[in-house]
């Protein structure tokens, strides 16, 4: 499978199921806990975190090689994935730094989410409990999301160079 495609992939994918994980919690916390969401919002609720789920698993599967199936747990003696292994070292030079990048990304974002509450309460600001949960449910999902797609797009600029 090629690389580039692997990697958004995996992106999309894990866009697609932490989304539906964020949408489950988010709605959770607006009704101050999951036990007093309404019977009709918990259903779909469950239905958004399925299709997110089964919508991860058939993105993460798929592939256009009619010969080989991908398996993403299987790793051979050099302790890469099956689908990846290396063939080029300028291609895991470039996933290399486009994991530092990412990190740094999501270190600098961490940084500033951590600083946040702290200028609220310094200022004396009185947020409820729900917001705080909130808060921490949100920016967790947003580091995520920039660690996920600061390596995506930090691939595809190296690439392009």
């Amino acid at each position: 499978m090629n690389t580039k495609k692997h990697i958004m992939n995996v992106a999309i994918a894990a866009t697609a199921g932490l989304g539906a994980i964020y949408v489950f919690f988010l709605i959770s916390a607006l009704y101050r806990g999951y036990f007093n969401v309404p019977l009709n919002v918990s259903v779909i609720l469950w239905a958004i975190l399925a299709m997110g789920i089964i919508f991860d698993l058939l993105l993460l599967t798929k592939t256009k090689k009619m010969n080989r199936k991908i398996k993403f747990f299987d790793f051979s003696e050099s302790g890469y994935p099956v689908d990846m292994e290396h063939n080029d070292e300028r291609e895991w030079r470039l996933m290399l730094t486009a994991t530092y990048i990412s990190s740094r990304l999501t270190i600098n974002y961490l940084i500033i989410a951590f600083i946040i509450p702290y200028i609220i309460i310094l200022f004396g600001t009185g947020f409820g409990l729900i917001f705080w949960i909130i808060f921490s449910g949100t920016a967790l999902f947003i580091a995520m999301m920039i660690n996920e797609w600061g390596y995506v797009f930090a691939y595809l600029h190296l690439d392009r160079s």
